[in-house]
């Protein structure tokens, strides 16, 4: 199922579209129609869920796709968001403040199933999304992106600075982001279980770094 650039959905076609990916044998989320909803709900009421479709299945510019996490991370629905804060101060309760960035990292490792984009385009779900779902189910899916924004989403509700890394490997383009907390020594401590599980830092061939500036409360 092919569609047009820049056309928004509607709910069947969302659920077409992932059933015709689950049918291909592409990675879809557990709940297809749960999904969905959320992906029409974040485009016509709140930004729970952007998704691009494109023809042929190319994804977005990698500037659009920081810039989009960026804007979800420092929102009203990432480091602003009240059930982020709250889960949030529940991890760190009690920890030296150098061991709160690890101590983010290990718990999104924990309660963060990867799982990449289907074939229909690219999906960014809001960190407030992502902790609600850890909160019903006690685990989320989401890809890098995702992820990323969800750490920092976390570190900057509880007033650490954080950015974002975006890596090509061997010599390819970009196509992995992650995010980096500093820590009390000025040192940026990088947060990517997804890396964690492959282990290709090795094959990092290109980097470009992205501050993340707070918006005003």
């Amino acid at each position: 199922m092919k569609t047009e650039p820049g056309k928004i959905l509607t709910y069947d076609e969302v659920v077409a579209a992932l059933r015709e990916a689950e049918r291909l044998g592409d990675c879809v989320p557990e709940d297809i129609e749960g999904t969905a909803r959320a992906i029409i709900d974040g485009r016509l009421q709140q930004p729970n869920v952007q998704i691009r479709t494109m023809s042929d299945f190319q994804p977005p510019p990698i500037d659009d796709i920081i810039n989009a996490l960026k804007t979800f991370a420092t929102g009203p629905w990432g480091s602003k968001s009240d059930v982020v804060r709250r889960e949030v101060e529940k991890v760190v309760v009690g920890l030296q403040p150098d061991d709160v960035p690890g101590a983010i990292g290990n718990w999104v490792e924990a309660h963060v199933r990867f799982l990449r984009d289907p074939a229909l385009g690219e999906t960014i779900p809001t960190p407030e999304y992502l902790m609600d779902q850890i909160v019903e189910r006690g685990h989320c899916d989401g890809d890098g992106d995702d992820i990323a924004a969800l750490v920092a989403a976390m570190a900057l509700s509880i007033g650490l600075e954080a950015q974002f890394m975006v890596v090509g490997l061997n010599g390819k383009p970009p196509s992995h982001v992650f995010a980096r907390v500093k820590n009390l020594e000025g040192a940026w401590v990088a947060i990517d279980p997804v890396a964690g599980k492959i282990h290709y830092e090795k094959h990092v061939t290109t980097s470009q770094i992205f501050p993340i500036e707070e918006t005003p409360q």
